[in-house]
């Protein structure tokens, strides 16, 4: 309910298949066919980055209890020791949560991590590409990006909507709509790709995108889920202006992004201990579905 109208401007695609997947399947057909997806024709050498069996980092990162700000030097290099006897075959090592010094930065922390591009340089002789995870749309110091925290998402009183995490203010989340904010965070995810150099970029974030009656941007046409999409828009096309082979892997199983992502991620398996093989391949079975538009479920 609000003061005036508003147009949503949907579409409806309805399909009926023999079971579920079918079903689902026949929506994707449905969409290619009415020119709202086209499936994704990559270089070579982007596919062959895709098809790269991973390492990644998280689970470890989990079990040893080193996630976010406990993350260090000292755990990373560990880590890789481990992963070198083990004698797992994988041709990319991912680094997860939270390399940065601070969300949305996209620079690292000289402080945990004194020697972090020396650790990536060692990768790379080693012969492994290289994975770095990122939320992009979060930002815990909108000074660093010469903004303030009325370019951050507003709630419904007008004040700044910020994510907490326990009890504590962590961080806000861009507001994609206005143009100081796209120029700012584009300049830094060129710096960030042109730095890093990374193999495959790990996106995260979608589930935080707040429901409208809780924040909103300043441009309302975005609000919602809409957001993401601005976001993506601006985030992934300033990767690729300088890595146009920018491989980038997210865990949704939505057609609707096929131009942004490459890969699918059936993550955090960890909180199924116990259901672990139930839930790991109900994920593969519904995102083997995406394969059939050009984006595989990475191999772990």
């Amino acid at each position: 309910r609000g003061p005036g109208s508003v147009t949503l401007g949907a579409t409806f695609l309805c399909t009926v298949g023999a079971d579920y997947y079918g079903a689902i399947a026949g929506y994707y057909r449905g969409l290619l066919r009415a020119g709202i997806i086209r499936s994704k024709h990559n270089s070579t050498r982007k596919t062959q980055i895709a098809l790269t069996p991973q390492f990644c980092a998280w689970g470890a990162q989990v079990e040893r209890q080193k996630e976010e700000d406990k993350q260090d030097e000292e755990f990373l290099t560990g880590l890789y020791k481990d992963f070198k006897a083990s004698g797992m075959k994988a041709g990319l090592f991912s680094i997860d949560d939270k390399w940065e010094g601070a969300y949305g930065t996209l620079e690292h922390s000289t402080t945990r991590f004194p020697h972090f591009e020396q650790f990536l340089d060692q990768l790379r002789a080693d012969g492994l590409q290289v994975g770095l995870w990122a939320a992009i749309m979060r930002c815990e110091q909108p000074s660093y990006f010469g903004l303030t925290e009325d370019h951050m998402l507003k709630q419904p009183d007008g004040t700044p909507y910020v994510v907490r995490r326990s009890g504590k203010a962590d961080y806000y989340i861009f507001d994609f709509t206005r143009p100081e904010v796209a120029n700012a965070v584009s300049d830094v995810v060129r710096k960030f790709i042109r730095r890093y150099k990374p193999d495959v970029f790990k996106f995260d974030f979608g589930y935080e995108m707040p429901p409208i009656g809780i924040a909103a941007p300043r441009d309302r046409k975005w609000a919602g889920e809409r957001l993401m999409a601005r976001g993506l828009d601006i985030v992934i096309k300033a990767m690729r202006e300088v890595n146009p082979d920018q491989v980038v892997m997210y865990y949704n199983l939505s057609p609707l992004f096929l131009e942004y992502f490459d890969l699918h991620s059936p993550d955090d398996l960890y909180l199924d201990v116990g259901d672990y093989d139930v839930e790991a391949n109900r994920r593969f079975f519904f995102s083997s579905l995406l394969g059939s538009l050009g984006v595989p479920t990475y191999g772990s």
